[in-house]
């Protein structure tokens, strides 16, 4: 964020008294150009494209003393005055030059030079989850939350590894597809499902990323940066055991469904025999009440992934409810509810199960 009393407004003469001028705002800048009444009368009242305003006013970030594309924003004509305003933040200790050029004049540019920004604390891996120290040979996804949002790139798969109970770098692991959530906050990073399905010609020429009974490091470099361009500063790391892969489907019949009492908003409660995927958990568990309308209320989830909470947002009646669960739900491997991540076409393929726990509040 710029800090509006740090910096100057920049001002150039364009002629008769007009200027050309970038002034901080309180969320970035604001670069005008004060028009002659000729040349107002050429551009619309009000907002404009961008290829309109560019024609007229651009902006671009210098560096080594070259001028880069022009930026995307906004652009208006607001009575005599060209007004752009940049769509993404300006970088800190940057320089940008505003470029103006108006029928029958000649061109004239304004810089900007954006200050330090003010000291904050280093972004930080908050969470790494699944937070258990065990997961099956087949694990399919971790999820990587930063105390901050962080800057992305392709870069981003040299700098997490897996370490073997030796110590050494597990080659090749990620499946290279970036995701993020709309913070950019949480990395949702996969390995490699062609190493952990069974006869993919990927698991039989590099073999299983995990091992049954295994030892392995997760790190995370302290070489990554964060949205602002600065490193991590140091190495965060998840230790697991690797056990026996899990290549079932999640079956509802072995949920403990624990009913809360009528008349209060003491939490339902959900508890799983093994970890399941947490973000799933709050998006695919729900809770119906008779006529099969979703009941609002908030929803808990424990760090270990294996218990669900549900607490309403109004008390609970003497009627029937349910929970009713969405075959995308998860465990970490990638199972769910209709069929296992990894299916085997030569056996026998259990019968459907309800996707629905029905339960009434005990008196």
């Amino acid at each position: 964020m710029i800090r509006v009393a740090a910096v100057l407004c920049v001002c150039v003469l364009l002629g008769q008294g007009s200027t050309l001028r970038i002034t901080p705002k309180k969320d970035g800048v604001e670069v005008s150009a004060l028009l002659s009444e000729a040349a107002a009368a050429k551009l619309p009242p009000g907002k404009m494209s961008q290829d309109d305003g560019e024609a007229w006013l651009q902006m671009h970030l210098v560096t080594d003393g070259k001028e880069g594309p022009a930026m995307l924003g906004t652009y208006q004509r607001r009575g005599l005055e060209l007004v752009f305003v940049p769509r993404f933040p300006l970088v800190p200790e940057k320089t940008y030059r505003a470029r103006f050029t108006a029928p029958g004049m000649a061109t004239v540019t304004a810089e900007h030079k954006v200050p330090p920004r003010a000291p904050s604390p280093l972004a930080e891996v908050a969470t790494i989850w699944p937070t258990v120290d065990e997961l099956p040979a087949n694990h399919l996804r971790f999820y990587l939350q930063f105390s901050q949002p962080m800057r992305g790139g392709k870069e981003i798969f040299e700098q997490i590894w897996l370490l073997d109970g030796d110590g050494e770098k597990i080659s090749d692991p990620w499946l290279r597809d970036e995701l993020w959530d709309e913070t950019g906050t949480m990395l949702i990073l996969y390995i490699h499902p062609g190493r952990i399905k069974w006869g993919v010609l990927l698991r039989l020429l590099a073999g299983p990323v995990l091992r049954d009974d295994n030892r392995y490091t997760l790190v995370v470099s302290g070489d990554m940066l964060d949205a602002e361009g600065r490193k991590l500063g140091k190495d965060y790391t998840k230790i697991f055991k690797a056990t026996a892969e899990d290549r079932v489907r999640l079956e509802l019949s072995d949920w403990k469904v624990l009913a809360p009492k009528v008349g209060g908003k003491d939490a339902l409660t959900l508890e799983l025999p093994k970890t399941h995927d947490h973000l799933g958990m709050q998006r695919f568990i729900k809770v119906a009440d008779a006529k099969g309308k979703t009941v609002a209320g908030k929803v808990e989830i424990s760090r270990d992934g294996k218990t669900w909470k549900f607490t309403p947002a109004t008390v609970w009646t003497a009627t029937e409810y349910s929970v009713v669960v969405d075959a995308q739900l998860e465990d970490p491997c990638g199972n769910t509810p209709t069929q296992p991540f990894d299916v085997d076409v030569d056996a026998v393929m259990p019968a459907p199960q309800a996707l629905v726990l029905p339960f009434r509040p005990k008196n």
